[in-house]
């Protein structure tokens, strides 16, 4: 109780902020109930991102969260780092459904060093697309923004923007 506690003394005993937090903790935790993990090889970052990744396309984000990643960041971190940038890969690849697709692959490949995602991904290197992903926090004026705009749908209603 005391994490909940804490969330409301920051929240300045916004009880709306702890019921969003709870709805967004017990959507994080229910994504593993129906989440593949490669036979036991994907790597707890993914996991942790595809997680958060639903919780965020569900409007569940806490305030905290910061999509910009930090300079030693990595794309594999978990929790909302990875979830952002699964969402950055979804817009890239105009693919709603890239991370369904991942998933759908965790169940019954392997991890095998990375060779899944790459599959995923077209037989991109998913630390290039990091490197992108993070150009893309750079000036805009420069166009350094390779993404396209994240498109809207009728799932989702804030977060990140994708739904299937």
């Amino acid at each position: 109780m005391s994490y909940l506690e804490g969330v409301l003394s920051r929240s300045n005993g916004d009880v709306k902020r702890v019921e969003h937090e709870i709805d967004g903790v017990l959507t994080h935790e229910l994504v593993h109930a129906f989440q593949y993990d490669a036979r036991g090889s994907l790597p707890g970052g993914l996991v942790e991102g595809i997680a958060d990744w639903v919780r965020g396309g569900a409007g569940l984000a806490p305030p905290h969260w910061r999509e910009q990643p930090g300079e030693c960041d990595r794309w594999d971190a978990g929790y909302e780092r990875t979830g952002f940038f699964l969402s950055f890969l979804s817009r890239h690849f105009r693919d709603p459904l890239l991370v369904p697709k991942i998933n759908l692959a965790a169940r019954s490949d392997t991890w095998d060093d990375g060779a899944l995602l790459r599959r995923v991904l077209g037989g991109e290197d998913v630390e290039e697309l990091w490197a992108l992903y993070k150009r893309t926090f750079g000036d805009k004026d420069q166009g350094t923004d390779d993404a396209p705009a994240p498109v809207p749908t009728h799932g989702a209603r804030s977060g990140y923007g994708v739904g299937y």
